[in-house]
């Protein structure tokens, strides 16, 4: 008898214990933690680095940013389902900058395609990339508990990925932008610790401000229209020297009779300057002058390009031929070494053509912005 009733003892703790656990909540929390600052690479962030191209679909001359980095937790080995949801992004996403072509033409590109993915690994295997569109994105496709005991945490890196234009197609030291069209939002999570309840929206916290029910995928979270400069760097941009490039003189006004009859007045006097330069090397930019009017240098009635519009041309000093607008020329002959300082100063010189727009000119003021677009350059000559 006394043996009889030890084991329904022990089969009495047993039931309560099971019935504890079942009783236990597995509770899920989540985290997104926004890059310090935004950089275009080549290939993979580094997180991502070290993994086949066939898992990611990151090839070595995509160029990528990492945007941040989202971590989903759980006090027990459940996981269920992990989602983005409430996605607030542009069907097409794309980005624009300068570029250059095969034959090393360097001309202003718009609408180069770029995705945004979520590359989810856990323990340091990969485990999926989906891209991310739409309202709601799975990160696990697989179904059931994706944790399979070993494991408590998922980290997914959230990469923005410019099309594949090969090596050299984008120039280190350029900054990229979000096009006008695009918009790289908000998001939220969701996930189901049991695997049988309805999904719940899990609460983000973000930067350590607080807790939100949407992040956002990028600091400012932009409408279309706002501009989000992403430089390239890192890897790609390995120079120890750096270029200054100064106005010296921009005087407001010039004499147009003089422009005329082909004196050329000095509008701009500018200087460019390598520092942390070797000495005996030569140095140069790509430089290109761009007018306010797409069309040309043109002048026009109160600056509004609605307005009529007199064409002219920029020089160099008192060069025969005129700068080229919105093109890239090289820019050289920069040294350091005895008396060359590593300083070159140019005028920029004007003429207007006495033509037709000038004779059919309403009277007024006439204006024009110029951009200067600069490239750096590692070295010349090598």
């Amino acid at each position: 008898m006394k043996k009889r009733w030890v084991l329904i003892a022990i089969l009495l703790i047993l039931s309560f214990s099971r019935l504890s656990a079942v009783n236990e909540p597995v509770v899920v929390t989540s985290s997104y933690d926004t890059a310090d600052f935004l950089q275009f690479q080549y290939g993979p962030p580094t997180p991502l680095a070290g993994f086949a191209i066939s898992d990611t679909g990151i090839t070595p001359s995509n160029l990528c940013a990492l945007l941040g980095t989202l971590t989903i937790s759980t006090n027990g080995n459940n996981l269920f389902d992990p989602s983005l949801i409430n996605i607030n992004v542009s069907p097409t996403v794309a980005i624009e900058g300068y570029v250059r072509d095969a034959n090393g033409t360097i001309s202003y590109a718009e609408n180069i395609p770029a995705t945004l993915m979520a590359i989810t690994v856990i323990e340091d295997e990969f485990v999926e990339a989906v891209p991310i569109t739409g309202s709601t994105v799975q990160l696990v496709s697989s179904s059931g508990n994706i944790f399979p005991g070993k494991t408590t945490s998922m980290s997914t890196y959230i990469v923005l990925i410019a099309a594949d234009m090969e090596y050299d197609y984008y120039i280190p030291g350029v900054i990229y932008s979000l096009d006008d069209e695009s918009s790289i939002g908000t998001f939220g999570v969701s996930a189901d610790g049991q695997g049988q309840e309805e999904t719940t929206v899990i609460p983000i916290s973000v930067d350590e401000i607080g807790t939100v029910l949407d992040a956002p995928f990028i600091p400012t979270s932009p409408a279309p229209g706002d501009e989000v400069d992403i430089p390239f760097e890192g890897d790609g941009f390995p120079f120890t020297h750096q270029y200054v490039f100064e106005i010296l003189d921009n005087p407001m006004n010039f004499d147009l009779q003089q422009a005329i009859l082909g004196t050329r007045p000095v509008i701009a006097t500018v200087q460019l300057k390598v520092t942390n330069a070797q000495e005996n090397t030569e140095y140069g930019v790509e430089i290109a002058f761009t007018s306010k009017d797409p069309a040309g240098f043109k002048l026009h009635l109160d600056g509004d390009l609605t307005q009529h519009g007199i064409p002219y041309q920029l020089y160099f000093d008192y060069d025969l031929n005129p700068i080229p607008h919105s093109t890239f020329i090289e820019w050289g002959n920069l040294f350091v070494s005895g008396e060359n300082t590593g300083i070159i100063q140019r005028n920029i010189t004007v003429s207007v053509n006495d033509g037709p727009e000038l004779g059919e000119a309403p009277q007024g003021q006439y204006s024009d912005t110029v951009t200067v677009n600069i490239i750096p350059l590692e070295s010349l000559g090598i």
